[in-house]
């Protein structure tokens, strides 16, 4: 025990943190799973889960940033995610459009190439497409 470095917790106390996250499969809007029962149900885990309102929140003290992973709320809520694939859709499947399609993610607008890995922030607007 004597050696061991404690590491400084992610955040410096409490936080109560949202993040918006929209998922396209060819084209349209999925919806993704949601809490059944009374408005104050959540469906995850204590520190990373939804409510009714489908938004990411974050809610106590982060000790670790990978405890706030985009692909640690995927698998708290039952959603299939990776680089390669979102819900059962996978790279070159295709929509029958002709394409090669690819999961694809942005960040508040930005083309972004973290997918599991990404540590959501406050307020984030995270966007994934099947296309």
């Amino acid at each position: 025990y004597g050696n061991a470095v404690r590491e400084k917790p992610y955040t410096s106390g409490q936080v109560h943190w949202h993040a918006s996250l929209q998922v396209f499969t060819c084209g349209n809007f999925r919806e993704m799973p949601k809490p059944v029962g009374s408005d104050d149900a959540h469906l995850g885990q204590p520190l990373l889960h939804t409510h009714k309102d489908g938004l990411i929140h974050i809610e106590g003290r982060v000790y670790r940033k990978e405890d706030i992973a985009l692909g640690k709320y995927m698998d708290n809520i039952g959603v299939k995610f990776d680089s390669d694939k979102i819900l059962d859709y996978v790279n070159g499947d295709g929509c029958k459009d002709g394409k090669e399609n690819l999961v694809k993610m942005k960040v508040n607008g930005k083309d972004n190439l973290e997918f599991r890995d990404y540590v959501i922030n406050d307020g984030d607007k995270i966007e994934v497409r099947y296309e």
